[in-house]
């Protein structure tokens, strides 16, 4: 019902839900705080401490002990400074950590595959260095070590927290 709202009402480009749509539909659902976009991220990388905060309060309010501070695996710049911030943040504020892997496909070796795919849907060209195939990043589904590796620049302490709540989560459901 979430996900139908924010195609019907919320789409302004790509499905978007406010506030009012989270809490109406939230009983039973599991949060994470989302990427560089979401309301804690992209406060936290622009040093609006406080906006971050209430970001998460406002997300806690709703999801309660249901909510997770997602740490991207991603290597992105701005996500190294972001997941270093959000540990001390959800440490702050009593919200465990999860590993999170942005994966658009099974594995390193269908990446070209994947690119081939999202080229003709977008009639881009493979060749094109900008936009879509940007940088040198993959979005794989990667192993316990490729996350722990993705991660190494924070303390071992939490990623070990951040995989074991993923792993909690992912047998319970």
């Amino acid at each position: 019902a979430m996900s139908t709202e924010a195609h019907r009402e919320g789409f302004h480009g790509k499905p978007t839900l406010d506030w009012d749509t989270l809490s109406k539909y939230a009983d039973g659902v599991m949060c994470g705080t989302a990427c560089l976009s979401g309301p804690v991220a992209k406060h936290l990388l622009h040093e609006r401490d406080e906006l971050a905060r209430h970001g998460m309060a406002r997300l806690l309010s709703i999801f309660g002990d249901r909510l997770y501070a997602e740490l991207h695996t991603n290597g992105l710049d701005e996500q190294v400074v972001v997941n270093s911030r959000l540990i001390s943040l959800a440490h702050d504020m009593s919200v465990p950590t999860i590993a999170v892997t942005d994966s658009h496909y099974l594995s390193k070796d269908t990446k070209t595959t994947h690119q081939a795919w999202v080229a003709m849907t977008t009639n881009s060209d493979l060749q094109d260095d900008a936009g879509v195939f940007q940088g040198d990043h993959d979005y794989h589904m990667m192993t316990e070590q490729e996350v722990r590796q993705a991660l190494s620049y924070l303390p071992a302490s939490a990623v070990d927290e951040a995989i074991s709540n993923t792993v909690s989560i992912a047998s319970s459901t």
